[in-house]
């Protein structure tokens, strides 16, 4: 599926949806580092989205973004999308950040198909040790966006933290940021991986691969 984009002089009059949905953008350094950040929507048009997110991002920052394009917009139902673009300006308001980002390109995602993948969660074939804040405990699953570790005494929701993971299968250890997604008392958290080396990209997907799926 593919939208025309329209030029600057559209955009101007283009007519923007207020819609509120999640948003999640994902943008390559030029080492190959990857990073993530998730939001809410504010507004949509043809030409971009307006949305409040987690940090704030870099005007001129090439990203990717995966949204729910509303009815109004595709003349049929709600439709989700990956699109391509570019911040155009980041703004702070009070304890929040707000982007606008441009709508280069884009296309229809299976998403029954595509989180199916996207949340694929497996058992490692070895131990995989995690370390943060002094907590040293065990990773009971993950996927290539994340995982849950175990502990007694979790990380409060949405605290952002430095992630290392050890296993005998890797050499040394790999080190990357996570935000604690969910949690669950005495039992552990569900972290997100928001910052991982193109190294730990490598590590990450070997050890799914060679997981059990999680039940």
């Amino acid at each position: 599926m593919s939208l025309p984009a329209p030029s600057w002089s559209e955009r101007r009059i283009v007519h923007r949806f207020a819609t509120v949905s999640p948003i999640r953008f994902e943008w390559l350094t030029a080492g190959g580092d990857l990073f993530r950040a998730r939001g809410m929507t504010r507004d949509i048009s043809n030409g971009g989205v307006f949305s409040y997110v987690e940090h704030p991002l870099s005007a001129g920052l090439e990203v990717t973004f995966d949204v729910l394009f509303p009815a109004e917009l595709v003349g049929r139902e709600a439709v989700m999308l990956r699109c391509r673009g570019r911040v155009l300006r980041s703004e702070k308001f009070h304890n929040r950040f707000g982007v606008a980002v441009s709508m280069e390109g884009l296309h229809l995602i299976d998403t029954a198909k595509f989180y199916r993948r996207a949340s694929l969660r497996v058992v490692p074939a070895s131990t995989v040790i995690a370390e943060c804040a002094g907590l040293h405990a065990a990773v009971r699953d993950l996927s290539p966006i994340g995982a849950f570790v175990e502990d007694r005494d979790p990380q409060p929701l949405g605290r952002r933290i430095e992630l290392h993971l050890q296993t005998r299968e890797w050499k040394g250890e790999i080190e990357m940021d996570a935000i604690v997604r969910r949690v669950e008392p005495e039992t552990g958290m569900g972290v997100e991986f928001v910052v991982i080396t193109r190294d730990a990209q490598r590590q990450l997907r070997e050890l799914v691969r060679n997981g059990a799926t999680a039940e």
